[in-house]
């Protein structure tokens, strides 16, 4: 298996500690004894009236997400989604939507992970490339990544990690 994952199992670890399972590394909930396996789908980050193109722009050609269409019973409401893949899997996914009045998230934020240093080089100067402002200045205060921030063209945080160099 040079280079492939082997696709993880969905079942469950046999003993649950306090309704918590652990397997592969996913950890997930089980107190209100419904069963399954949960995971996220998406999120949600705001943007104003008639900001699709700059949307597109930031989150499509300078992050390098691949636009979705939305639903025919949602594509009313504007905005636009964007999803990142690894081969046909979907491994992220952001929905933009219209919001009246519009204020942007200073603090929540979306998190994207690569899955090097490179690319989080690689992805920091083609922001910049792209004219958007990339910051640093935490690249090493999270324990066990690299990471950057930035924020999109309505002023929306974004942050990119990566495990770390090295």
């Amino acid at each position: 298996m040079d280079g492939e994952r082997a696709a993880p199992s969905l079942e469950p670890a046999p003993e649950p500690v306090n309704g918590t399972f652990w397997h592969n590394q996913v950890r997930y909930c089980n107190q209100s004894g419904l069963g399954g396996f949960m995971r996220l789908h998406h999120v949600q980050v705001s943007i104003p009236t008639g900001g699709e193109d700059q949307a597109r722009r930031f989150y499509g050609e300078a992050l390098g997400l691949t636009e979705v269409d939305k639903p025919p019973s949602l594509a009313g409401r504007g905005g636009c989604w964007f999803r990142a893949f690894d081969g046909e899997d979907v491994v992220a996914e952001i929905h933009l939507g219209v919001d009246s009045p519009f204020v942007p998230a200073r603090k929540a934020h979306p998190a994207l992970l690569l899955d090097s240093a490179n690319a989080l080089e690689e992805l920091g100067a083609r922001l910049s490339r792209h004219g958007f402002e990339v910051s640093w200045a935490d690249r090493h205060t999270f324990e066990g990544y690299e990471r950057f921030h930035c924020r999109d063209p309505f002023g929306n945080r974004v942050e990119i990690l990566s495990p770390p160099a090295g």
